[in-house]
């Protein structure tokens, strides 16, 4: 007997390995893992592709709304920043005169915010001068910009100010929040 035969026989080596072939059986191939065992089956792969691609699509158009009031916003800014002899903005009742020279030009720009360490932490437009106005339960003051957060480079990274909903950089993406002055730089670029 040949065990080099291309013919299948009866006793051939394939048989002598693999044991006798029992019909419905593939021969050899064990009982592992199958690509639907793995993945599912491909309506199964379909149906969560589908709810994924609807997730993410409300979340562009979440971020879209987002980034539309943004926009509004710094446009709105910027009007009145070019109204001539426009030197008191009305937040309440009261009137307050905004601050002349290097800090009234930083209004409406894009800066960078940054942590402690002076790293730059996230992209942002300063949307208010006026130290008497309230953003997150906090007085503009002295020590404080009101800034929208435009895109975050260290989406971790702490704020300076927390409230219930926001207490890292990434969930403030798209809101206006209080940052340290001291903290602010304009980004050049």
């Amino acid at each position: 007997m040949c065990l080099f035969s291309s013919i299948a026989s009866a006793d051939d080596i394939y048989s002598r390995v693999f044991g006798k072939e029992r019909p419905g059986r593939v021969g050899g191939v064990g009982t592992g893992p199958t690509p639907t065992s793995l993945w599912g089956t491909s309506s199964q792969c379909q149906a969560q592709l589908r709810a994924e691609n609807a997730q993410h699509n409300a979340m562009v158009k979440e971020l879209a709304e987002r980034l539309g009031k943004v926009e509004s916003i710094v446009v709105e800014s910027k009007q009145v920043e070019s109204t001539p002899n426009m030197e008191r903005s009305v937040q309440s009742s009261a009137s307050v005169i905004e601050p002349k020279g290097k800090e009234s030009l930083m209004l409406g720009k894009k800066v960078k915010l940054c942590d402690m360490a002076g790293q730059p932490v996230a992209n942002a437009i300063i949307m208010s001068l006026d130290k008497s106005k309230m953003v997150m339960g906090k007085s503009l003051g002295e020590e404080y910009y009101e800034v929208a957060i435009l895109f975050a480079y260290k989406p971790n990274a702490p704020l300076f100010v927390k409230d219930n909903e926001r207490k890292t950089i990434q969930y403030a993406v798209g809101s206006h929040i209080v940052w340290f002055r001291d903290f602010v730089e304009l980004d050049e670029t």
